[in-house]
């Protein structure tokens, strides 16, 4: 009698590793949008969409919905279940030490930039803020057909721990980031490019 294979049926090319390059930029009273669908795979965001730079471990994109168990006498198991809330984080540890860095990983504050002058060095100072300041972000990775796979999601508020160490150590600075969603779910978009345009 022949051996029955319990192996699903399965496309390899689904099957995706790689990275993620993550945007940000300041909320503002102007929508934040994606790119065009014409832009290549790869390439930068347009201003005002700043790419974060380099990271320690790549990109984190974390769901957790809650429910709460509807239940009936009649019945062990629930019928149904209802969603009473949803945490939707980017999770991201940020490997370039610079102030605008800093800026995101602690949730906010001014850049004010001073140029040379006679008796006056150059400088930047990072002003924090106390209350938290809202951000757009968007990451882009490939899909399955070697497309842009992008993702908007419209408003996160940086909520991470950061401890960064100043010693002389095997690692370079780092600054954790988690860039918690305060949009709807209904609001954030995940769009993929499936085929070339036509004609």
């Amino acid at each position: 009698m022949p051996i029955t294979s319990f192996i699903p049926a399965y496309t390899r090319a689904n099957v995706l590793t790689g990275m993620a390059a993550l945007f940000l930029q300041d909320m503002t009273d102007t929508p934040a949008v994606l790119p065009p669908d014409s832009q290549a795979v790869g390439t930068a965001f347009p201003v005002p969409w700043t790419a974060v730079g380099a990271s320690e471990q790549g990109l984190q994109f974390n769901f957790q919905r809650q429910t709460n168990n509807i239940t009936i006498e009649e019945q062990i198991t629930p019928v149904d279940e209802e969603t009473t809330g949803a945490t939707i984080e980017l999770a991201i540890t940020l490997s370039e030490d610079t102030l605008q860095v800093m800026r995101w990983a602690f949730g906010g504050g001014t850049i004010t930039v001073t140029a040379p002058g006679v008796g006056q060095v150059g400088k930047s100072e990072l002003q924090l803020s106390s209350q938290m300041q809202h951000f757009s972000a968007a990451f882009e990775g490939v899909n399955q057909y070697g497309f842009w796979r992008r993702v908007l999601v419209p408003d996160v508020l940086s909520t991470g721990q950061v401890q960064s160490q100043y010693r002389n150590a095997a690692n370079q600075r780092m600054y954790a980031c988690t860039f918690s969603a305060v949009s709807a779910p209904e609001d954030i978009q995940i769009v993929e490019m499936t085929a070339e345009a036509t004609g």
